[in-house]
This record gives C-alpha cells, sequence and structure tokens, in this order.
C-alpha cells in the first residue's frame, strides 16, 4: 500500500515538474528583433568572418534572455 503511495507522490510531482517548466517556456517572450538581425546577417558572412561566439549554444539561448531583462537594445545614433 505504501509503494503505491509513494509511487503515485512521485509521478504527481514529476507531472506538477513537466507543467510548470512547459509554462515558463510559453512565458519567455521571442527574442529582440535586433537579436534576429544580427543572427540573420552573421548567416549571410562566409564561415571564415562569422564570429566564433555567435556560433556558441549557450550564447545563442542566453542572448535573448539579456535582452530581455535590460529592456531590449536601444539603437544608438550614428549621426552626431
Amino acid at each position: 500500500m505504501f509503494d503505491c503511495l509513494r509511487q503515485n507522490l512521485h509521478t504527481m510531482r514529476v507531472t506538477l515538474l513537466v507543467l510548470s517548466s512547459a509554462y515558463l517556456a510559453s512565458c519567455i517572450p521571442p527574442p529582440h528583433p535586433a537579436v534576429v538581425a544580427v543572427r540573420q546577417a552573421e548567416e549571410l558572412l562566409p564561415p571564415h568572418l562569422r564570429s566564433p561566439a555567435l556560433s556558441n549554444p549557450h550564447l545563442q539561448r542566453v542572448l535573448p534572455l539579456t535582452s530581455l531583462l535590460h529592456n531590449g537594445e536601444q539603437a544608438r545614433s550614428t549621426t552626431s
């Protein structure tokens, strides 16, 4: 009887973990348009000119989050 209860509790915990993870993942907004533009521009370059940093999978996951945490990138004016 206790084994059955323990197994049900474990199943409920796993289910709660999966559902809460799915909910949190759905709350993350899409990447900032500037981040997407940089990635697309980088893909047009020949391999030897591409930044090795942008091919780092960890950095690719973190860039949109840092953009979100800092209210997005602010475009700087090149004219003075």
